[in-house]
């Protein structure tokens, strides 16, 4: 046998736990898919398929809670053979499973009763409608198919407003008859689950589809359920589907159809588990199709479906780029050409590749085979010959890709259907492919299982993240401690935030394919619609100030009362924070522009974004995205703004960061720019917490007042430019377009503000041939958030204010007759002249101030906002949501977090902040409550009741007794309402860290497996160490770095187990030797007292082979030695290729008859083998003399097999070697024989 010292084994043996975490990103290759047997299992969901003549609709983007019944969990064996893990029973689905990282356990959605759904809940174009018994999350153990349900229909809406939530007293109150949904759950790194739920009762601002869509924000909670809490208060019309990439971050699809975006906005954003730091991640720009379904290779690399929504199932065509270049390069490629050709993609990653460039993304069949990319015609060999299209990537070892791929046209859409193009429809299969390779075929696909009589959906390789990425699970990102340290401008415990950005010059917002007066999205026109939002022609130099504004969600309080109780051209409730000049004249940043930084303390918890405004306080451009920051959160690294194609421009070096720079305070007043004419307004600051405009309030008066002596027929006459200021009759508007909902509108109103159909009110018709105005003109009068484009404002100021001239762009000489464009020329050409006089006339006696002039400019760029309730009411139509109401919960930080409590292992005292933007708090309501005593105040005390805390303050609660929590845990409800009645509720579960720890061996990490006694384990979790330490001596010690594992065996005896390494994420520690046989309890305790706990089933035998990998599989760990009549030598099998940055074999030559070959081989769990005899092997499928098998005597724990290869082998290549002791069979591994 083989003599090493302790060193040496360490090297060679560690190094097989311990592989590195960085993987070389692969260069992209076209070649055919060579792949390798799976030999993993694989998680899926089976959907009931109708056949090849009718569509079984699957969840996208559009319609994410909307699976069809009859979809089980399965588990699909190498050998083919499959199980069903969790039933969903007739009417129910399961769909979202995603493997923990040690690869024991899934955690996925249920929908227990799809069939009991509310029929005037209609979610998507086929009438489907939203289950009244919601969905919930669920975890299943794979050992021992224990199932767990995490969440319960948990419902926290806002209870303001005068709001009843009784679900007893069908549809007479506000419960909104369908059940809450949470799904999308996603493990952390630190055991927690990251899910999308519904339970605070929004609905998107922009209904699209029909009446049943649901707002999903960003959950998390304890991996038992506990401590669940929103991270996604942004999320105001849905966000989907987040996944954990390596470097710990969150990346989920987002609808992103704010302000005037269009409504199919699918894109990606990443932000980090605790909340902070969202950003842009990709797909912005990409038109109509979304970004959905993702994945990240071993490499790093990122693997994205595009699809168009609703018509394509969500199948669509995969593309790949790098997770990132560097820390300042930029992730994105420059804003293309205007002469580049209109369905290019602004904003591409640095790095885009389609992988499968042979399919489409788009509305329309997948192309013929062979045939053009675009095949709207019948194919020469029918529909079957279609190349199909591709959903729900997965990573796999080796770069591999499972997908659901499915074959033929993959689209439904209405217009194919009746050219017969479609049929058969969609049968979803699971494939695997080369995720860093391109395809040339779908003939390269290789077949995983594709049963007719079902679709094959969400497959999901069962491996340890290790086998994949190379480290037992994603980064653990630091969470951010709200201690007061970030910034001395934000207390301990502050509800508030700060946000800054280095420029508003260095930026991104000039539209691909320009800014044409009639957009149009099938002309590539995509300025404010889906990238770019410039407001007209301007330069550098007219930057002057920013404008933050806040947005509420929208509760659903459709029943009783089902009208919305206001509209805007952008469905958003927007309230002005504040307005600040930023422009240095004389300050130059480091890029050499004036100086536009800023930094501002905000509302935290709240949605937000920004507006770049001119000297005139007009929107120059507006980042049409929702924001949010945590309480107590910094944000200064945007680096521009929207500056994802350009270097980023350091904070720090601007006048922002500088100890002298005076923020804005925008959580108790509100500055507004004072606009006088003047080249550089000042500000007026208002002690009001914010602004807002609304047109019955603000817009109506100063049009009686000022303007309706001229714009007025008085039922007789003509108004002065044929528009009527003064007429306020009703007018019923129904569907007039997804944003608008039906209501009554004042007549001045609609002929200023609704838009696009001509028949849809009295608005002046346009010169396009339908006469129809094209978004975002709304109407002749008004661009949707643009007063620097609106003929209106134009009036008002008495000038053009776009940056144009009427030379610029031809119009026609009657704005309302095609037939007056100039000859030869489109109507996508022309736009309108400004003409005539300010308004009022000079000569009218009557002049609008500054401030009406503000106000009306004001009212254009934040979307014309109208409160409905008053004409709505005055037709007997009851509504809810009116403009001006409070629907925005109080804002409530909580400080200690648990982890901070969990490392003190005491609590002592709260801190706790409140705010509220709109109404205020109601200091009085404060409660802090307890589930156990504490000093004199018993359980459920409010020990509370004496504080006093004021909006936007801070209150310490100091208990009368410290609580200690390594003895018992504690649960804490903290919660304040505001004045309009709305309760925010913090509910808290203290504990000593006692997380779960997952052991394996060492050898095989199988996930399924028991272990034997004296076998080498590794055990997984977080927070096992306080450092990365391997043992040095031997014996080998029992602590280390502070660190021990406990082992509890069958009959109660607890043994210190010997320990080889210790980290924070992983263990390598021995069986105690004489642990009796079956389930064993582990206990681990760190150096800061912290527990994590599992459980194993030790066996007497059960052999495990190491691979050079540390994967379990691949490439074996040993040697040969080769025996001549002379001489003994030893040659290595494997050697690390540092270049490719991985193990490669080394093949073994059998030589010359007269040489004998043992093949050895290290595993663990073998040693108490009843006989050699009862020791099998094969190689290649050839059985070989096993010679020995037993201890390897030198190291702890370790075994060695000895192996007699047959001269049979030589020339077979690479090869399996498979091994079964005492009936036991070990993991597989592979050789190479020349």
């Amino acid at each position: 046998m083989l003599k090493k010292s302790l060193l040496v084994f360490f090297c060679a043996i560690y190094a097989f736990f311990l592989i590195p975490s960085y993987l070389p990103q692969q260069s992209f290759t076209t070649a055919a898919q060579s792949l390798p047997p799976v030999n993993y299992d694989i998680v899926y969901v089976r959907a009931i398929r109708s056949g090849d003549n009718q569509i079984n609709f699957l969840p996208e983007a559009l319609t994410p809670l909307l699976p069809e019944p009859g979809a089980d969990l399965m588990l699909l064996h190498p050998d083919g053979s499959e199980e069903v893990i969790f039933a969903a029973g007739a009417n129910g689905a399961v769909m979202d499973p995603y493997i923990s990282y040690d690869g024991r356990s899934v955690t996925f959605a249920y929908f227990p009763n799809l069939k009991n759904s509310n029929s005037q809940r209609r979610a998507d174009y086929n009438s489907r409608e939203l289950s009244r018994e919601g969905a919930d999350i669920y975890r299943i153990d794979l050992p021992t198919r224990k199932v767990t349900r995490l969440t319960h229909q948990e419902s926290s809406p806002n209870t303001g407003n005068g709001a009843i939530y009784d679900c007893s007293k069908q549809f007479q109150s506000n419960c909104p008859e369908v059940g809450v949904f949470n799904t999308g759950p996603a493990f952390l790194p630190d055991g927690r689950i990251v899910y999308t739920s519904t339970r605070d009762n929004y609905i998107p601002n922009k209904p699209k589809v029909h009446t049943g869509l649901r707002t999903m924000q960003l959950w998390v909670m304890d991996g038992d359920g506990k401590n669940q809490h929103t991270i996604g208060h942004f999320n105001l019309a849905s966000a989907m589907h987040p996944f954990v990439l390596k470097d710990g971050r969150i990346v989920f699809s987002t609808w992103e159809n704010m302000g005037s975006r269009d409504d199919r906005s699918f894109m990606l954003w990443s932000i980090w588990p605790d909340g902070t730091n969202f950003d842009t991640f990709s797909g912005f720009g990409d038109a109509d199709i979304a970004h959905h379904f993702m994945t990240q290779l071993g490499n790093g690399d990122i693997v994205v479906n595009r699809y168009y929504n609703l018509n394509n199932n969500g199948f669509g065509e995969l593309y790949r780029f790098p997770v990132n270049t560097n820390s300042t390069a930029p992730l994105f490629q420059p804003i293309p050409d205007d002469k580049t050709p209109d369905d290019e993609i602004p904003m591409k990653r640095v790095g885009y590749t389609r992988i499968t460039p042979f399919t489409t993304a788009d509305d329309y069949p997948a192309p013929c085979f062979p045939g053009a990319l675009v095949s709207q015609d019948p194919c020469p060999n029918g529909n079957a010959s279609r190349v199909g299209k591709f959903t729900l990537p997965s990573a796999a070892p080796n770069n591999e890709l499972l997908v659901t791929y499915a074959p033929g046209s993959a689209n439904h859409k209405i217009y194919y259907n009746r050219l017969g193009l479609t049929q058969p429809y969609y049968d979803a299969g699971i494939y695997r492919m080369h995720g860093d390779k391109v395809m040339n075929a779908p003939s390269e696909l290789v077949l995983i299982k594709n049963d007719p009589r079902y679709h094959e959906l969400w497959p999901r390789a069962v491996v340890p993240y290790q086998q994949i990425y190379g480290v037992t699970a994603p980064a653990d990102l630091p969470k951010m401690a709200n201690d007061g340290k970030a910034d001395s401008r934000l207390p301990e415990g502050t509800p508030l935030a700060l946000v800054g950005s280095s420029s508003l010059i260095s930026r991104d917002t000039r539209p691909f394919q320009g800014d044409p007066f009639f957009q149009h999205w099938n002309n590539g026109n995509r300025n404010w619609t889906f990238q770019g939002a410039d407001a007209g022609v301007y330069s550098d130099n007219d930057i002057y100030a920013l404008r933050v504004i806040a947005m509420q969600p929208t509760s659903d309080l459709r029943y009783p009362d089902n009208y919305r109780g206001y509209t805007s051209n952008f469905n958003e409730r927007i309230r002005i924070l504040g307005e600040i000049p930023v422009r240095k004249e004389g300050v130059i940043d480091s890029q050499g522009n004036v100086d536009t930084s800023f930094l501002a303390k905000i509302p935290s918890d709240t949605p937000f974004t920004f507006q770049t405004l001119d000297r005139n306080g007009l929107v120059l451009n507006s980042a049409q995205t929702w924001h949010s920051l945590q309480p107590g959160e910094v944000r200064i690294n945007c680096g521009g703004c929207h500056a994802h194609t350009k270097p980023l421009l350091d904070f720090s070096k601007t006048a922002a960061a500088k100890p002298d720079y005076q923020i804005r305070d925008l959580s108790q007043t509100t500055p507004l720019l004072r606009v006088d004419g003047s080249a550089n307004p000042g500000v007026a600051e208002s002690a009001e917490r914010f602004a807002t405009v609304e047109y019955f309030r603000d817009i109506k008066p100063i049009f009686q007042a000022k303007c309706a002596s001229c714009h007025s027929s008085n039922g007789i006459t003509i108004p002065a430019g044929n528009l009527d200021l003064a007429d306020n009759s009703l007018v019923e508007i129904r569907r007039a377009s997804d944003q608008i909902p039906d209501g009554y509108y004042p007549a001045a109103y609609a002929t200023l503000a609704i838009h696009k159909d001509p028949m849809a009110g009295p608005s002046p018709r346009s010169f396009s041939p339908l006469g129809d105005w094209y978004w975002p003109q709304v109407t002749k009068y008004i661009r949707a958030g643009q007063a620097r484009q609106s003929l209106l404002a134009w009036k008002i100021f008495g000038r053009r204010l776009d940056g144009r001239t009427n030379a610029d762009r031809p119009s026609p000489t009657d704005p309302s007759n095609p037939a007056t464009i100039p000859g030869g020329l489109s109507f996508y050409d022309c736009d309108l002249d400004y003409t005539g006089e300010q308004m009022p006339p000079p000569n009218s006696g009557l002049t609008l101030t500054w401030d009406e002039r503000m106000k009306i400019a004001r009212w254009i760029d934040i979307g014309c906002p109208i409160d409905l309730t008053t004409p709505n009411m005055a037709v007997g139509w009851k509504t809810y949501a009116a403009f001006l109401e409070d629907d925005l919960r109080p804002t409530l930080s909580l400080i200690p977090s648990v982890a901070e409590a969990t490392k003190a292992r005491r609590l002592s005292r709260f801190v706790i902040g409140a705010y509220d933007l709109e109404s205020g708090i109601n200091p009085a309501t404060l409660s802090v409550t307890m589930d156990r005593a504490v000093g004199n105040f018993p359980a459920g005390t409010n020990i509370a009741a004496n504080a006093t805390i004021i909006n936007g303050g801070t209150v310490v609660i100091n208990l009368p007794t410290s609580i200690d929590l390594v003895a018992a845990a504690v649960t804490v409800a903290v919660e304040i309402r505001d004045q309009a009645g709305h309760t925010t509720r913090i509910l808290r579960t203290y504990s000593r860290d006692n997380t779960n720890a997952v052991s394996v061996s060492a050898a095989s990490y199988s996930p399924q497996a028991p272990v034997a006694t004296e076998a080498i384990v590794s055990a997984f979790g977080t927070n096992l160490a306080m450092e990365s330490l391997p043992a040095s001596s031997l014996p080998l010690p029992t602590t280390l770095a502070g660190t021990s594992v406990i082992v509890k065996d069958n009959t109660g005896t607890e043994r210190l187990a010997p320990l080889f390494f210790v980290s924070p994420s992983q263990i390598n520690y021995q069986v105690p030797p004489g642990t009796a046989t079956g389930p064993a309890s582990i206990i681990i305790t760190n150096s800061e007292g912290f527990f994590a706990s599992g459980t194993i089933q030790v066996g007497r035998i059960m052999p495990g082979l190491f691979a050079a990998d540390a994967t379990g599989r691949g490439l074996a760990a040993g040697q040969i030695q080769r025996a001549r009549s002379n001489n003994s030598t030893v040659e290595a099998i494997v050697r690390f290729d540092s270049a490719q940055n991985k193990f490669v074999s080394v093949p073994i030559d059998l030589g010359p008859a007269t040489d004998q070959v043992y093949l050895i081989l290290y595993g663990t769990g073998l040693r108490f083998r009843s006989a050699l005899t009862a020791v099998k092997a094969n190689v290649g499928g050839i059985a070989a003399e096993v010679t020995y098998a037993g201890a390897q005597n030198d190291y702890v724990g370790l075994d060695q097999v000895n192996l007699l290869l047959p001269r049979t082998l030589i020339g077979r290549g690479e090869v399996d070697v498979s091994l079964t002791v005492d009936g036991q069979v070990a993991n597989t591994i592979r050789v190479n024989i020349r």
